[in-house]
């Protein structure tokens, strides 16, 4: 049970880097907008709902906002240098650019964002009660 819950984290975790790996569209705002702020405020929403489903203490929920934040923190530059990377991309795609190479170094800065995000969730779910781990574990 324990195996498949950790196969869900890390599915959940890819789908989430891919789904923040991709380029932001043209009129996207700067660092610090409303709409960046909005983000930020949706993922503390996602750990209130899960910190309210796992009924978890406020210790946890510190813990938790600790754990997430410092993972958020240590993504940043990754996530930066894959904005970068993305732009290079598309350079050497309209120039002929070396494709393979930049294309290797996006798969590898993806799979450091997954680390990242997959031992976030690791720390957090070692902060569990073994109650709360059998609820999480049953969230299919």
């Amino acid at each position: 049970m324990r195996h498949g819950f950790f196969a869900k984290i890390a599915v959940v975790t890819l789908a989430a880097g891919t789904v923040l790996a991709q380029a932001p569209p043209a009129n996207a705002p700067e660092p610090g907008a409303p709409a960046t702020l909005a983000r930020r405020g949706r993922a503390g929403l996602r750990l209130g709902r899960i910190a309210r489903a796992l009924n978890l203490t406020s210790q946890q929920r510190q813990q938790a906002r600790a754990i997430f934040g410092q993972a958020r923190q240590s993504a940043q530059p990754l996530r930066q240098q894959m904005q970068q990377n993305r732009l290079a991309l598309r350079q050497a795609a309209l120039s002929g650019g070396d494709i393979q190479q930049l294309a290797t170094e996006q798969g590898n800065l993806s799979g450091q964002l997954v680390a990242i995000r997959t031992q976030a969730w690791v720390q957090f779910y070692n902060l569990l009660t073994p109650g709360q781990r059998v609820q999480a574990a049953q969230w299919n």
